[in-house]
């Protein structure tokens, strides 16, 4: 495992702002993803994903098979505390990591025929394939594991926790699902999928599960839990299907979109259906602490949110989507983002004052002012935007690479630092420096800078909002309501420093910079920060 530690330094002057002041890579000698992240309350962080190949920690073992999973723990620092690896013959995944009060790790996935976990060994039961839930104390000790098998197609899209502790997955199964003593049989037609919510005691006992099928396939592929413990679903269905007194019809026999919300006993609440004309694919969800849902994902066409509600892409390839609905269903807003060629929007995350989407695309992206340009067929870079929860665009960043790099999962840590994870091909580029890969591809993880997240301002600084005028402007602009000892960086329309931190009560100087939108950030002595846009004529 390679480990590159990328601190932030300010200098006289700052060309470029660095996007990673940590970084660590995940490389073996083969394939390696980090597919799950999760920033701890104690400033720790696990991450979770596959390997195929040599092991990228040290000491540790091949695989045994195609791709096995791997847990593992750093502390503040990014230095690895521990790791766990396990396998059978073909593919393991991983499907999320989430925290439980006590600090203890909640972790789900798949496996074939066997999966060691610690001293544990889980085995498939009826079919060669079983889908699992453990949970692990922070130091990587095995607390308890489950699993999930049946007859037929099935898999866990994400973990979550809810108030009391408990842990509750969800997925989709075709024909059965076997929950330790309790066995679901699927409400939907013959070789068609059910979706199902299931919650799991503290001491790892079923405590309720729930499920919903209709004539063809309806299937949960991302999941997120509110403070209150309502359960926002996402995914994908085929046909026609009942859930929450609501019909779902995605009708042209195309593949449609559905969000919907369970209450923390399993109740369905609502079900919404984003319909549309072309095969749409919903890959991520992320809930707010008011219950707002989010959702991402790729989209072809038109995607219709309400009647007066719809996106649609910029043509024939897909799109990336981002949406949000209020807890109790009403869709808010929707944009679809991309360019002419294919974009993917993979994860999405959540705190006060952003959502974050992260992904892949081809050839060049553009929306709002920001852009982006791969300048290369076939290569794949991977991206970072950021928007208000208004849906307006704040900023974007890239993943530059020669091959592919892909942003696969996003999470906030509980001090609003931005995390994120993933696999780059061959070589990737973070902060302006080009890091090879020892295999066809590796998977790395890390924190954004802060200037990205911005830590809120206190209540009272919130009720007295920093004014910039003139705005625009062609020359300097004056702050008002500043905090006392506060300072103001500018960035441009790419996240990059234009002009390092300067005292905010005097006037702000942009008439040296090229016409544009820039973002002004204001740091009071606490280190609280806020920041506002500028149009520079």
């Amino acid at each position: 495992m390679k480990t590159l530690c990328l601190l932030l330094l300010f200098g006289p002057v700052l060309a470029f702002s660095q996007t990673w002041p940590l970084l660590r890579t995940v490389d073996g000698d083969n394939f390696e993803s980090v597919d799950a992240l999760l920033p701890l309350q104690n400033g720790e962080t696990i991450i979770a994903g596959t390997y195929f190949g040599s092991s990228a920690f040290p000491d540790g073992t091949p695989s045994s098979g195609k791709a096995d999973l791997f847990l593992a723990g750093y502390d503040a620092n990014g230095d690895l505390n521990w790791f766990l690896e396990g396998g059978d013959q073909e593919n393991e995944t991983v499907s999320g990591l989430a925290e439980l009060p006590n600090g203890d790790i909640a972790i789900a996935g798949s496996y074939w025929f066997s999966l060691p976990l610690g001293d544990t060994i889980l085995t498939t039961g009826s079919s060669v394939r079983s889908l699992f839930v453990a949970r692990f104390t922070p130091q990587g000790h095995l607390v308890w594991a489950k699993r999930l098998s049946g007859d037929g197609l099935k898999d866990i899209a994400d973990v979550g926790v809810l108030p009391d502790s408990s842990i509750v997955i969800a997925g989709f199964f075709r024909n059965t699902l076997e929950l330790g003593d309790s066995t679901l049989v699927t409400e939907a037609e013959p070789g068609s999928t059910s979706l199902f919510v299931a919650a799991y005691a503290p001491d790892g006992q079923l405590r309720w599960v729930t499920q919903a099928g209709g004539e063809d396939d309806l299937r949960i592929t991302a999941m997120a839990v509110d403070p209150e413990g309502q359960i926002g679903v996402g995914g994908n269905f085929n046909g026609v299907s009942q859930l929450a007194g609501t019909t779902l019809d995605a009708g042209f026999f195309n593949q449609d979109v559905f969000l919907a919300a369970f209450s923390p006993t399993g109740i369905p609440l609502w079900a919404r259906d984003l319909g549309g004309v072309i095969d749409d694919n919903l890959q991520d969800v992320a809930i707010d602490t008011a219950g707002n849902l989010y959702a991402t994902g790729n989209i072809i066409g038109v995607m219709n949110l309400s009647e007066e509600i719809s996106i649609e892409s910029s043509n024939g390839n897909d799109d990336c989507f981002l949406v949000k609905y209020s807890a109790d269903g009403t869709p808010l807003w929707g944009r679809a983002l991309g360019g002419p060629d294919v974009q993917d929007g993979l994860s999405v995350a959540v705190q006060r004052d952003f959502v974050v989407i992260g992904g892949g695309f081809q050839g060049s992206i553009g929306w709002d002012g920001l852009s982006a340009d791969v300048g290369e067929d076939g290569i794949i870079w991977g991206l970072i935007a950021a928007f208000t929860p208004d849906g307006d665009a704040r900023w974007l960043r890239t993943l530059p690479t020669n091959d592919f790099g892909l942003i696969e999962c996003l999470a906030f840590s509980s001090d609003q630092q931005l995390y994120a994870g993933g696999s780059f091909g061959n070589t990737g580029a973070f902060n302006g420096e080009t890091i090879p890969s020892d295999g066809p591809n590796s998977g790395f993880w890390g924190r954004l800078s802060d200037l990205l997240s911005p830590i809120p301002m206190d209540a009272e600084a919130e009720a007295t909002p920093i004014v910039a005028f003139p705005n625009p402007t062609k020359g300097e602009v004056q702050l008002t309501n500043i905090p006392m000892e506060a300072t103001v960086s500018i960035f441009n329309a790419m996240g990059q420093c234009v002009q390092p931190s300067a005292p905010a009560n005097r006037p702000v100087d942009l008439s040296h910079l090229p016409e544009g939108w820039y973002v002004l950030r204001v740091k009071n002595e606490l280190g609280a920060i806020r920041t506002l846009r500028v149009l520079k004529q």
